[in-house]
């Protein structure tokens, strides 16, 4: 029986000959290099690629071959973060160093500040609540968390005094009570459960301090991983529970970002500050490079289009953005 995410694959590599051979990085055309903090496929036209970088938004409609600045009130903000809501992909939030959160209700066209009541100015992390898309949560170096109950009309802090600031990463769990988890840098994982009060540290004596990002498994939920900066990754196959250290294969242990391929169960990537991309097939277990073609090893963000229907994506530190099709057999 012929897997349709296989073909689809196939197909794009059949018809984009450029390309060459499947796990090829390629660069992507229009780009004057630039630090690329993000970047973010548009949820319903995978073509439509949008990137965050330290001098504005680039805008892809072909999959990242060709990319142009973007976005009239973002020209020369340093963009940190993009978020785009996935039942109305109209809306998107930009999160900026220095002047906080931007909003858009025109797809990227235009954008306004929407910083009412938020902590903080230098904003890491955006996430939109999967369930309402009303719901938003900021994480802020300078501040803390907040959260928005009104599409970023009004923020309210719910750092709670235990998180100062530092907050790089943000993520919903999934198993049981429905939770927040915030990577603090040199501070650790905290959790706070929805309905109950105050945050609680996660893997104290076993996580490292140094947290760059945090994902929680969309087709597993219990399973929970974490990059650091100088220990490489941690996973938790019970929700947080315990932790270990899961580097084999893994030549540089600063790690930027990490992304998962919902479409390919157990299938992860992750980006490294100097040793490129790695890929591990077996849930984190092992780690293989994943550079062919890619010059910049300085990722500072690595993206899969959901469900698998387009390329990996690699946002570099004055390398431009980069693309890959990885094909599965």
């Amino acid at each position: 029986m012929l897997n349709s995410r296989n073909v689809l694959i196939g197909l794009v590599l059949f018809l984009l000959p450029e390309i060459g051979i499947a796990g090829k990085w390629i660069q992507g055309k229009g780009q004057k290099g630039g630090i690329v903090n993000d970047v973010v496929v548009h949820p319903r036209d995978h073509k439509v690629i949008f990137a965050a970088t330290f001098n504005g938004l680039l805008r892809s409609t072909d999959q990242g071959e060709n990319w142009e600045r973007f976005g009239n009130g973002l020209e020369g903000r340093h963009v940190r973060c993009l978020a785009i809501d996935r039942t109305d992909p109209l809306k998107m939030y930009a999160g900026t160093y220095s002047a906080g959160i931007f909003k858009s209700v025109d797809g990227g066209e235009n954008w306004t500040i929407a910083n009412e009541d938020l902590p903080g100015s230098d904003v890491r992390a955006i996430l939109i609540d999967p369930d309402r898309s009303d719901i938003l949560y900021v994480g802020t170096f300078d501040g803390g968390v907040a959260r928005s109950s009104n599409r970023a009309k009004s923020w309210q802090d719910i750092s709670d005094g235990t998180i100062q600031g530092k907050v790089v990463t943000l993520a919903i769990t999934k198993d049981g009570r429905k939770g927040l988890l915030a990577g603090v840098f040199g501070e650790g994982l905290f959790k706070k459960t929805f309905g109950k009060l105050g945050w609680i540290g996660v893997g104290k004596d076993s996580l490292s301090p140094a947290i760059t990002c945090v994902q929680v498994d969309p087709v597993s939920p219990e399973f929970l991983y974490v990059g650091t900066y100088g220990e490489g990754v941690y996973i938790s196959r019970d929700a947080g529970g315990t932790w270990q250290q899961s580097n084999q294969g893994l030549v540089n242990l600063y790690v930027k970002s990490l992304a998962i391929d919902a479409s390919a169960p157990g299938v992860l990537y992750i980006s490294t500050d100097g040793g490129g991309v790695f890929r591990s097939s077996d849930h984190g277990k092992s780690w293989t490079p994943y550079n062919d073609g890619l010059s910049h090893k300085y990722v500072y963000r690595v993206t899969v289009t959901p469900g698998g229907q387009g390329p990996i994506f690699a946002g570099t530190c004055w390398g431009g953005i980069w693309f890959s099709y990885f094909y599965v057999d």
